[in-house]
C-alpha cells in the first residue's frame, strides 16, 4: 500500500504571535495616552476655570483699590499738607518738652556754673533751624543732641571764661560760642551763650595712662623720639594709625609772637595766624 503526498491547505502555515502581541501592546499604549490625554485637558480646563475667577476676583479688588485712592486723593486735597507738617512738628517739640529733664540741666549746670556768674534764663532749642525729617543719617544718629541758649550776668571777663571752659571740659556740653558780650556801666557782662547739650552722654570714670618718667634734663628729646615719643609710636600704631618715629623726628617747632590787643579795659593775647583766633581777635 502507497501513502499520498497531500498538503490539504490554501497556503502554507506562518507564526503570528510576535505580531499581534506587538499590534496589542501598541493598542494598549494608544487607549492610555487617550485617557491621560482626557485627563490631562479635563484638569487643564479646571485649572484654566480657577485661575479666571482669581483673575476677576483681583480685577474687581484692583477697581475697588482705585475707588478709594479716588476718594481718598480727593479727602486730602481738602487739608493743607504744609500745615499739618507744621503741626506734627509742634506736637513732636511739645513731647520733647515734656520728656526733657530740667533737674538733671541744672544739677550739671551748677557743677560748671562760676560763683561769679548768674543766669537770667536758660532755653533749649528744640529743633532749632530744621525739620527732624531733614536730618541726615550722621544728624539722626545724634538726635538727642538739644542746643541751649543761656543769658545771664558775670561780674567780668574772667567769669565769663571760667563758664565757658567749665562747659567744653564737662562731657555733657559742647561747642560752646558765646553770641553776646556786653559791658553794663556797672562793670559787669551781660552775656548769650549757646552752646549744645548731650543728655544722654554717659560719663565713665578716667583711665590713668602710665606715661614713662624721664629726667627733665632730656627735655624735647624725650618726646620726639625719646622714650615718650616710642611709647606714643607704639599706642598709635597697635590701634591702626600710621605715624611714625621719622615723623616725630622732622617736626620742627615754629615760635611765632602773639598777637595782643587792648579791648574792654582788658589786654587779650592769642595765637598769631594761621590760628583762626587772630582774625576774631582783630574784629
Amino acid at each position: 500500500m502507497q501513502a499520498l503526498d497531500l498538503n490539504l491547505s490554501s497556503r502554507p502555515f506562518k507564526n503570528n504571535t510576535l505580531l499581534w502581541a506587538g499590534y496589542s501592546s501598541a493598542l494598549v499604549f494608544l487607549i492610555a495616552f487617550a485617557v491621560w490625554n482626557v485627563t490631562t485637558w479635563r484638569s487643564s480646563v479646571t485649572r484654566i476655570k480657577q485661575l479666571s475667577e482669581e483673575v476677576s476676583s483681583i480685577e474687581g479688588r484692583l477697581g475697588d483699590l482705585e475707588e478709594r485712592d479716588l476718594v481718598n486723593a480727593r479727602g486730602i486735597g481738602r487739608y493743607d499738607v504744609k500745615m499739618l507738617a507744621v503741626q506734627a512738628e509742634k506736637a513732636n517739640e511739645v513731647i520733647d518738652w515734656k520728656a526733657f529733664s530740667w533737674t538733671r540741666l541744672f544739677n550739671l549746670m551748677e557743677q560748671v556754673l562760676p560763683y561769679d556768674v548768674r543766669m537770667s534764663s536758660i532755653r533749649p532749642l528744640f529743633h532749632a533751624g530744621r525739620h527732624r525729617g531733614e536730618l541726615d543719617a550722621e544728624e539722626q544718629k545724634r538726635a538727642q543732641t538739644v542746643p541751649v541758649a543761656v543769658e545771664g550776668l558775670a561780674k567780668d571777663f574772667r567769669a565769663v571764661w571760667e563758664m565757658q571752659n567749665a562747659l567744653l571740659n564737662d562731657r555733657h556740653f559742647g561747642r560752646v560760642f558765646p553770641e553776646r558780650l556786653q559791658r553794663t556801666e556797672r562793670g559787669e557782662i551781660v552775656f548769650n551763650i549757646t552752646f549744645l547739650y548731650h543728655p544722654d552722654v554717659v560719663v565713665e570714670e578716667a583711665v590713668v595712662a602710665e606715661i614713662p618718667t624721664v629726667p627733665a634734663e632730656e627735655g624735647a628729646a624725650a618726646f620726639y623720639g625719646g622714650v615718650i615719643g616710642r611709647e606714643m609710636v607704639g599706642s598709635v600704631q597697635a590701634h591702626g594709625g600710621v605715624m611714625t618715629l621719622d615723623d616725630l623726628y622732622a617736626y620742627r617747632v615754629r615760635v611765632r609772637e602773639p598777637i595782643t590787643t587792648e579791648a574792654f579795659g582788658l589786654r587779650w593775647v592769642t595765637a598769631p595766624p594761621p590760628s583762626a583766633r587772630s582774625a576774631s581777635t582783630r574784629s
